[in-house]
C-alpha cells in the first residue's frame, strides 16, 4: 500500500543532529478543503482539520453571507446557543457533520457533491467555506473493487 509522507519537525534531544521524524499519513491531499455533500453533509478533510485544530471541538455555528456565498463555521468547545454536534469519531482523521436544514433554509444549489477551499477568514474570525471557487474534480464516492453479489432469486440456478 502506498501512503504519502508527511514532513514533521521535532526538537528531540534523543534524535542526533539535524534529522527530521517522518510520520506516514493516509491522505493524498495536504491542501485544506471542505466537501459538501447533496445529502446536507460537510466533510472538512485530515489536511485542515490537522492545520487548523480542528478535531478537539465539539459544536460550531453556521453563518452564510449571501452576496459573497461563502459559509462560515465557528468551533466552540462547549454547547452555546445556535451550535450543532461536530465531535469527530474516534480514529477519524476528517471531521463530518450534517445540516441538511441550513442547506435547505439558505437554498444553496447542491448539484453534485463538491470540493470548496477551506480557510480561516482573521477578520470575521470564522472559518470559510468560498463556493465560488470549487475546486478541480468531484468528490464522488469511492467505487468498489469487487461487485456485491446479490443473493439469488428464487426459480433461479445458483
Amino acid at each position: 500500500m502506498l501512503f504519502e509522507i508527511l514532513i514533521m519537525y521535532h526538537t528531540l534531544e534523543d534524535i542526533p543532529m539535524g534529522f527530521e521524524l517522518y510520520q506516514p499519513v493516509k491522505s493524498k491531499n495536504f491542501k485544506p478543503f471542505c466537501t459538501m455533500y447533496t445529502n446536507g453533509k460537510f466533510m472538512i478533510n485530515a489536511a485542515a482539520a490537522r492545520q487548523y485544530e480542528l478535531m478537539e471541538y465539539k459544536y460550531l455555528q453556521f453563518y452564510y453571507d449571501r452576496d459573497t456565498k461563502r459559509i462560515g463555521l465557528k468551533f466552540f468547545h462547549e454547547e452555546v446557543d445556535h451550535t450543532l454536534k461536530c465531535q469527530p469519531q474516534k480514529g477519524q482523521t476528517c471531521l463530518c457533520f450534517m445540516s441538511s436544514n441550513f442547506i435547505e433554509i439558505y437554498k444553496i444549489p447542491l448539484k453534485a457533491n463538491t470540493r470548496y477551499e477551506f480557510f480561516y477568514d482573521t477578520d470575521h474570525e470564522l472559518y470559510i467555506i468560498d463556493m465560488t471557487q470549487p475546486l478541480e474534480g468531484r468528490a464522488q464516492k469511492k467505487k468498489r473493487k469487487t461487485p456485491i453479489k446479490s443473493a439469488p432469486k428464487e426459480n433461479q440456478p445458483v
